[in-house]
């Protein structure tokens, strides 16, 4: 066995399997299936990385890479993400098992990164490199709610993906995924998470594609929310299943509060997450928060002033408030 594929993580090696074993069965339900991988050279890797375009340019086993034009990189396409393929529709197998273990590698080690992935997913389709590319182009312009404009979404990144998964319309999302069979990509906890369009629902037209307004705004604050799952990494917290989810929700509570300040509102939502949703109902906690509002103190500045004991409490009045909030 290759020396390299001994060296990976085994984590990176079943995760490698059950992605190979799901992608087979793409394959192999219909004729002329190819397999690409996504790789967004906006949020790059070293130049000395084995997945950056110059380095595999230059494998043994080369692999076909095509640009996808985005139009907000018009000016620049080295920036424009790039379709590697892993298989094609004549192949028997994949490019070779390095490739795909290299980038399951590097989604895993990827996934929380407050600078965005490399590797965005894996897909399905029948449709030549070429053919692929414009779709994507074109299917990443969308109409937001909010700006009342056109803008180029990237809906391909792995944590608007799985936002958009939760908040957009099945229409929507099928739109996106016109021609692809399945969408395969990794989410901020490291879960291999797979998108099928479903059978059953009309794609809009790709010239309607409408964000909510609900999911238009959770969008907005994906910025802020990486930076509290690299908050919650750094502090040596698990990032929950769902994280996405769960992180925009807090960051919800944090503006229903009053925080407008950045490190106000990811110090709120890590408390939410850490501690509980309820943390802020401990009246110690509301003291704080009201001098955030009034401009006083930052939220970690009041919540430094508090002794231990009383941060053990609302730890503790948090929990109890959380559990009769549930039960209510």
């Amino acid at each position: 066995m290759n020396s390299r594929l001994d060296d990976l993580p085994e984590v990176v090696r079943q995760l490698a399997s059950r992605l190979q074993e799901r992608m087979f069965e793409q394959v192999d339900a219909a004729e002329g299936m190819q397999v690409w991988a996504l790789l967004d050279t906006n949020h790059p890797v070293a130049q000395f990385d084995p997945l950056h375009p110059s380095r595999l340019a230059v494998r043994k086993v080369r692999s076909t890479m095509t640009t996808v034009r985005r139009k907000d990189f018009a000016h620049d396409p080295a920036i424009c993400p790039l379709l590697l393929q892993l298989r094609s529709a004549e192949s028997r197998g994949y490019v070779d098992d390095a490739l795909i273990q290299q980038t399951v590698a590097t989604a895993l080690e990827r996934c929380a990164s407050i600078n965005g992935a490399y590797v965005c997913g894996w897909l399905v389709s029948s449709m030549t490199a070429d053919q692929l590319a414009r779709h994507l182009a074109r299917a990443t312009v969308v109409l937001d709610p909010i700006k009342r404009q056109r803008r180029v979404f990237p809906w391909f990144e792995p944590y608007r993906l799985a936002l958009a998964i939760e908040m957009e319309t099945p229409a929507c999302i099928d739109g996106w995924l016109r021609g692809i069979a399945a969408w395969f990509f990794v989410d901020s906890a490291g879960v291999l998470r797979e998108v099928v369009p479903g059978g059953g629902v009309e794609p809009q037209e790709l010239s309607a594609q409408i964000l909510g307004p609900q999911h238009a705004r959770s969008q907005a604050r994906v910025p802020l929310a990486r930076k509290v799952v690299l908050a919650l990494s750094k502090a040596g917290h698990a990032i929950p299943v769902d994280a996405e989810k769960k992180v925009d929700a807090a960051l919800q509570l944090a503006e229903s509060a009053g925080m407008h300040d950045v490190e106000d509102r990811v110090l709120y939502a890590l408390n939410c997450l850490t501690v509980s949703p309820g943390w802020h109902l401990h009246p110690a906690a509301q003291y704080c928060i009201e001098a955030v509002v009034q401009g006083a103190a930052s939220l970690r500045e009041g919540l430094a002033r508090l002794s231990e004991p009383m941060l053990s409490d609302i730890a503790a009045y948090s929990h109890r408030s959380s559990i009769a909030i549930s039960m209510e």
